[in-house]
């Protein structure tokens, strides 16, 4: 199971207009100085809440986000039954 970053820019406060996703952290910095005619640099971004890192875990079957976890309900005798995903 590998595990990679990426980074959601985001030039607005509370919505997410014109959001992006981003492989490298520079090409997010670079979005976000253009889009918003500021410069700025990472460090600046993250504490301002516009650059959010997310690792993400691909491997096997499926890909899984970091705090996902599905609700289920398991009791003595019988098996695992998924409820539903959050």
């Amino acid at each position: 199971m590998t595990r990679s970053t990426t980074y959601k820019a985001t030039p607005y406060l509370y919505n997410d207009v014109d959001v992006v996703y981003f492989n490298l952290l520079r090409d997010a910095v670079t979005y976000l100085n253009k889009y918003t005619g500021t410069t700025m640099t990472d460090i600046e971004w993250k504490a301002i809440g516009k650059i959010k890192s997310r690792k993400m875990y691909r491997g096997g079957s499926k890909a899984l986000n970091e705090g996902y976890t599905p609700i289920s309900l398991v009791g003595p005798g019988i098996a695992e039954k998924k409820i539903f995903d959050l």
